[in-house]
């Protein structure tokens, strides 16, 4: 899998390379007597910079507001996603941050399998809401086995898409749904 990018100006933890440098940011953070938590996210088909890869997503439905359309993810892509978060939350612990957010919000490639307008899969990632969540579970699972289950992990959601046009998108009584399931 590609090195995947939402911006270029934010923070990587792509591989070990980051460590050290990120070393120095958290220890000044600890130093001052406060906590950092890194903030691991996937974008999917939600960029904001020029891209020279193909971007992924639970379906391949066109984003409303990139206008890309990503490739749909195979199994063997969400499982490779899912090791991508663990590695990554595991190179946090390794860097001193004092836990990490997964963030499945704001339209990135985990809020898309939460909504029912991006993610039409019929497999055990799509339909039920406890089905678009499972991804979700497996990366806190994932992490805690990587990490240990003292390693706090906190998830951002929308638990509204704010979707127009008569288009079902994730709406609050699911959203709600979603983060009593997590």
């Amino acid at each position: 899998m590609t090195e995947e990018k939402v911006l270029n100006t934010s923070l990587r933890i792509y591989d070990d390379s980051y460590i050290n440098s990120l070393k120095n940011l958290t220890s000044a953070v600890h130093e001052a007597g406060g906590k950092i938590h890194s903030q691991l996210l996937y974008g999917g088909s939600q960029v904001f910079c020029e891209i020279d890869y193909e971007t992924l997503g639970p379906s391949a439905i066109q984003d409303r507001f990139s206008k890309i359309i990503p490739k749909a993810m195979s199994k063997d892509d969400i499982v490779d996603v899912v090791k991508h978060f663990s590695d990554a939350a595991l190179r946090s612990k390794k860097a001193y941050f004092d836990g990490v957010q997964i963030n499945a919000a704001s339209g990135f490639l985990l809020n898309k399998f939460l909504s029912p307008f991006y993610n039409i899969r019929s497999d055990e990632y799509g339909g039920s809401i406890e089905n678009r969540s499972r991804i979700l579970v497996e990366i806190r699972e994932s992490i805690a086995k990587e990490c240990g289950r003292d390693f706090p992990v906190f998830i951002k959601l929308s638990v509204d898409d704010f979707m127009k046009d008569d288009v079902k998108g994730l709406e609050f009584p699911d959203g709600k749904e979603i983060a009593k399931f997590l």
